[in-house]
């Protein structure tokens, strides 16, 4: 029953025993997480940190915390100015790459180990990409409903493939975004516009192009 219906208190570790049938293995994820709100300071802390593979016992653990390991980190702050408009600063950092040692000992990244976290096929979680790391950091003017700002965002693509013929070439996306919203009587109107420049598109060498990207959004209050 426990191994059927509650497997969460049993098998924590590989070398502990099986918790399915025979020696297969369930697909296991842990994670932990936290946030702190300074109240006063209109400001928040958070974090979260899972593993996707669990160990074979605690030396393994000791031994590479990195396998299999993702985590995101984020601040948020907003800074009172006159006329009750507000500054809005956040930042944020998302790590998912699989860590060096997958070289002999491969996690399959986040989402894609043993099938991975998905809906029919369809990846569940991040979306820009499987064993990526992201860096972001937003600085936004709000006005009631209206807001202006600048978004600058840092991707790296897997920086630890499988493959490892392509370790060495790198692809990483760095983007300049615009945000702006307008509140026009019961119509809301927000729009977000990038501009990416990658490097090493898709792992080809010196394959360097621009994209724009472009979001417009239209709510009715009813």
């Amino acid at each position: 029953f426990i191994h059927n219906y509650l497997p969460v208190f049993v098998g924590l570790f590989r070398g502990g025993g099986t918790y399915a049938n025979g020696s297969q293995h369930l697909k296991q994820i842990i994670s932990v997480s936290g946030r702190y709100i300074f109240q006063r300071s209109h400001a928040e802390v958070y974090v979260e940190y899972g593993s996707g593979d669990n160990t074979q016992n605690f030396r393994d653990f000791l031994m590479s915390p990195n396998h299999a390991a993702a985590f995101t980190a984020g601040l948020k702050k907003l800074f009172a100015l006159e006329n009750n408009k507000w500054l809005d600063f956040s930042t944020e950092v998302t790590q998912l790459a699989q860590s060096a040692d997958n070289i002999i000992r491969t996690s399959g990244n986040w989402y894609n180990y043993q099938g991975g976290y998905s809906n029919q096929g369809r990846i569940l979680g991040a979306g820009y990409g499987m064993g990526s790391n992201m860096q972001t950091v937003n600085l936004t003017l709000l006005n009631g409903f209206q807001k202006a700002g600048i978004l600058l965002q840092r991707i790296v693509h897997d920086p630890n493939p499988d493959n490892t013929s392509i370790r060495s070439i790198g692809w990483q996306d760095l983007s300049l975004g615009l945000l702006w919203q307008k509140q026009l009587k019961s119509i809301t109107l927000n729009a977000q516009f990038q501009l990416i420049h990658s490097t090493n598109y898709d792992w080809i060498q010196n394959d360097d192009p621009y994209n724009f990207h472009g979001l417009i959004n239209m709510i009715y209050h009813w």
